[in-house]
């Protein structure tokens, strides 16, 4: 499985190029050993680390309207499709629908805080979320 911080790089068009040649020659080398790629998609990214919003504030305010973190996400999602429709060894995992229920996205989902800071998931939020990609983690095996 392939996570890293797509978003913050992806900001123009240079560094889309670079982030999706990167991510092109990652998925080769992996595929040339034989194996199976599974390719997280990025996760909202917030302007303030999470933690720090729920200590301070409202969890209603620590939420924001899906389509304000959608715009960030298009151009690397893309690519990473892309990729996944060019290889048959590639898959895409996108956890937007569990993380912005209803099109907005919360820092809190039931009692689970969900980032750790701007974007990154906790181990408890992460946890609740592995029965999504089951089949692609039963794929890569």
């Amino acid at each position: 499985m392939l996570s890293a911080s797509w978003l913050g790089r992806a900001s123009s068009e240079s560094h889309l190029s670079l982030a999706e040649k990167g991510l092109r020659n990652t998925v080769d080398l992996l595929l040339e050993h034989g194996l199976r790629v599974v390719v997280v998609a990025p996760t909202p990214v917030f302007s303030v680390p999470m933690t720090d919003c729920l200590a301070r504030r409202t969890v209603a305010s620590c939420s924001t309207y899906q389509r304000r973190l959608e715009k960030r996400r298009e151009a690397i999602l893309s690519v990473m499709h892309d990729i996944a429709e060019e290889e048959p060894g590639v898959r895409v995992v996108d956890f937007h629908a569990q993380l912005c229920p209803g099109g907005k996205c919360h820092s809190l989902l039931g009692d689970t805080v969900v980032y750790r800071d701007e974007h990154h998931l906790t181990t408890r939020a992460a946890r609740e979320l592995s029965p999504y990609a089951r089949n692609d983690i039963e794929w890569l095996l």
